[in-house]
């Protein structure tokens, strides 16, 4: 028969295997509820050193560094399409000075409105598509 030999932990055979332990995430509890200290200011740059005019004798031209100009690249070929024109933007509905707020208020429920109907009508156009006409 098989007998039953006890496991016993000797220093040599084993190794202890120690688990990390999880870092905590958050505000630890009983932290005092102060908000954070501001960032030194960076110290004030030291201004440049004023250059000491040049006497006469020592007068030398600057040169004077001409600006760069874009360069555009050449068209390609024609087979190409020409560039679209950029869309144009409409102009911004002119809205009268002098407006009370019911005015106002009835404008903004109409646009509201208009917009739901709008959409309404899309979904509804969707969703017939997908069924055939009875």
């Amino acid at each position: 028969m098989i007998e039953e030999v006890p496991i016993v932990d000797s220093e040599e055979g084993a190794a202890v295997v120690l688990e990390p332990v999880a870092k905590k995430r958050g505000r630890p509890k009983g932290a005092p509820n102060k908000p954070k200290a501001p960032k030194a200011p960076d110290p004030a740059p030291k201004p440049a050193p004023k250059p000491t005019p040049p006497s006469e004798s020592e007068e030398e031209p600057v040169p004077v560094k001409a600006k760069k100009k874009r360069v555009k690249a050449p068209p390609s070929s024609s087979d190409e399409e020409p560039p679209t024109p950029k869309p144009r933007r409409s102009r911004a509905r002119t809205i009268s000075p002098v407006m009370d707020t019911r005015q106002v208020a009835s404008e903004v429920l109409q646009l509201l409105s208009n917009r739901q109907v709008t959409q309404a009508a899309a979904r509804r156009e969707k969703y017939r598509s997908w069924f055939p006409a009875t």
